[in-house]
């Protein structure tokens, strides 16, 4: 989505919830504030080549809509469960294309290691998907790794000989602690939703720092 596609997005997900706002009641942020926050968004982007300090408004501003974007988001697919007619009732997939709720989530992207200097942990971050309902991360010495959606928000992995029953909420970025230092690990990735998940992406190794 483009910067100038950003304010828009709001501001029709703000009408949409006004008009049916007994069919999201208690949703984290009304219409009236996403729409307001839209409106708002409009200005803080055409002062933001003025200068640093409105550039920095402008981020600092941004980054909290997409915060309250991300949380209506997951309020709306759990109010929807599945049902497209729902979904749009918020004036999320009334354009279609990457604003649709509708499709399976996209590759991870910008999937990094940030070797830890603690003792037996690494940090793994991606940049999330607002597709996503979920998202894992899989950290193991064992090289070996299947994940199978078997629901709507449920994945079973199979990590050697062990078979993990997953549901879980999505992070951008996940600390792997008490691991065994000195060892060689890898990690699987994959997120998903109702209409399916992406690709199972598998980082190289790596090893984990020694005490």
């Amino acid at each position: 989505m483009t910067e100038h596609e950003q304010p828009t997005c709001m501001i029709r997900m703000g009408n949409a919830l006004i008009l049916n706002a007994l069919t999201f009641t208690g949703i984290t942020n009304s219409g009236a504030s996403i729409k307001a926050d839209g409106l708002s968004l409009v200005g803080f982007l055409a002062d933001k080549h003025l200068g640093t300090e409105e550039e920095a408004a402008y981020q600092t501003f941004l980054d909290a809509c997409k915060v309250k974007m991300f949380n209506n988001y997951n309020f709306i697919d759990n109010t929807a469960s599945g049902s497209a007619s729902i979904i749009v009732l918020a004036g999320v997939n009334s354009y279609g294309g990457p604003y649709a709720r509708t499709g399976a989530p996209s590759d991870f992207g910008n999937i990094k290691y940030n070797v830890s200097n603690i003792a037996n942990q690494i940090k793994i971050e991606w940049e999330a998907d607002d597709l996503a309902y979920g998202s894992i991360m899989i950290t193991t010495t064992d090289m070996t790794v299947t994940v199978v959606r078997t629901g709507p928000l449920q994945l079973t992995v199979t990590v050697g000989t062990t078979i993990l029953k997953i549901d879980v909420t999505t992070k951008a970025n996940v600390t792997v602690e008490n691991l065994i230092g000195g060892t060689v690990t890898k990690s699987s990735g994959i997120s998903f939703n109702p209409n399916g998940m992406n690709a199972v992406v598998n980082m190289k190794n790596i090893i984990v720092p020694l005490p």
